[in-house]
């Protein structure tokens, strides 16, 4: 089971070996990335045959598809899909967040990504083929999860 000793002690042994710098490992206390790993969100993660982290890309999209602009012009998305996990019918997308929550539902908090997410699925089901079945906004510093 994750603890938040042993996810303190994974995250010194990463800035130690060079992988992580001291600041990020900050950002976002222990007790909360234990709290997630041991909730049925983070289970379901662990027990996935397919992980995949910081999953880079550049995508050309329409201006019109991607902005609602009045042109057929493209423009290039570049982002960086947090993580995804593969189940038997198909992909679970979750992008993590830092937001403070401010008295205001998870779900509420999450349509402010919407879109984000939304573009994130799309770019995942054309580079495998595979569709999105769910996707999840992770509050980390809140200790929430909000699906979309």
């Amino acid at each position: 089971p994750s603890t938040e000793r042993s996810v303190a002690e994974f995250a010194q042994g990463l800035i130690k070996a060079g992988l992580m710098d001291g600041t990020v490992a900050d950002a976002v206390p222990a007790r909360s990335i234990a709290a997630f790993f041991n909730g049925e969100l983070g289970q379901r993660l662990l027990r996935a045959e397919t992980v995949r982290r910081e999953v880079e890309f550049n995508l050309r999209i329409g201006a019109r598809e991607l902005l609602g602009a009045d042109t057929d012009e493209t423009v290039l998305l570049q982002g960086v899909i947090d993580a995804c996990f593969r189940e038997k019918d198909g992909w679970v997308l979750l992008d993590y967040k830092t937001d403070r929550l401010r008295d205001q539902p998870a779900a509420a908090a999450a349509e402010k990504h919407r879109r984000q997410v939304e573009l994130y699925a799309s770019v995942l089901r054309n580079l495998t083929g595979i569709p999105v079945k769910e996707k999840y906004i992770v509050f980390l510093t809140e200790k929430e999860v909000a699906a979309l």
